[in-house]
C-alpha cells in the first residue's frame, strides 16, 4: 500500500494518496512496524490536513487515534496524549460526541500508562460524561473499565470492583467478547 501512496502522491491525487498511506500504516501496525506505521499516518495526515476539507474528518479522527496507539505502544506517551489532544479537539469543533468519547478514553489509557492514575480517573470520567450524553454504549462500558483500572491503581480496590462488574455485565449485554 505504500507504493501505492507514493504512485498518487506523485501523480499529485492527494485523498488518493492519503488513503493509501492510511491502509499502508494499518498494515505496518499490525505488523508491528510501528516507526513505519507512524510515517505513513503523518503522511496520510498531512495531505487530509491540507487538502481533505470537512470530507476529510473522520479519516483525520481515525488517524490521530492510530498515531496515539503506536506511541503509546512505543512508550511515547507525550506524542500520544498529543494526538489524542488533537483528536479530541476535531471531535468537539465537529460535535461528534462518540469520537470525544473515544479521545478522553485514549487520553486515560495513556495517563495510566505515564503511571498519572489521577489524571488517567478524571479523563475516564469525563469520557463517561460525553458517552452518556451521546448514548454510546461501548464508549460508557469502556470508560466504566477505564474508571475501575485508575480507582484500583490508588487503592480503591471496592469501587474498582464495582466499576469493573458494571463493565462487564455493560459488554456482556453488548456482545463484546473483546472487551
Amino acid at each position: 500500500p505504500g507504493r501505492v501512496g507514493e504512485h498518487y502522491e506523485r501523480a499529485g491525487e492527494w485523498l488518493k494518496a492519503a488513503e493509501w498511506y492510511m491502509r499502508a500504516g494499518k498494515q505496518s501496525q499490525n505488523m508491528f512496524a510501528n516507526d513505519s506505521a507512524i510515517a505513513y499516518y503523518q503522511k496520510a495526515l498531512t495531505f487530509l490536513d491540507q487538502h481533505g476539507g470537512s470530507d476529510a474528518f473522520q479519516q483525520k479522527l481515525e488517524v490521530y487515534l492510530r498515531l496515539g496507539d503506536v506511541s503509546n505502544w512505543l512508550a511515547r506517551y507525550s506524542d500520544a496524549l498529543e494526538y489524542y489532544s488533537a483528536m479530541l479537539k476535531l471531535a468537539e469543533e465537529n460535535g461528534d460526541l462518540v469520537a470525544q468519547a473515544q479521545a478522553w478514553i485514549a487520553c486515560a489509557i495513556a495517563h495510566g500508562f505515564q503511571g498519572d492514575h489521577h489524571a488517567s480517573l478524571e479523563n475516564a470520567m469525563r469520557a463517561e460524561t460525553v458517552a452518556r450524553n451521546a448514548d454510546a454504549k461501548i464508549e460508557i462500558a469502556r470508560s466504566l473499565w477505564m474508571q475501575g483500572t485508575a480507582r484500583f491503581r490508588v487503592g480503591e480496590s471496592q469501587a474498582a470492583l464495582s466499576l469493573a462488574e458494571q463493565a462487564l455485565a455493560d459488554f456482556t449485554v453488548l456482545e463484546n467478547q473483546n472487551e
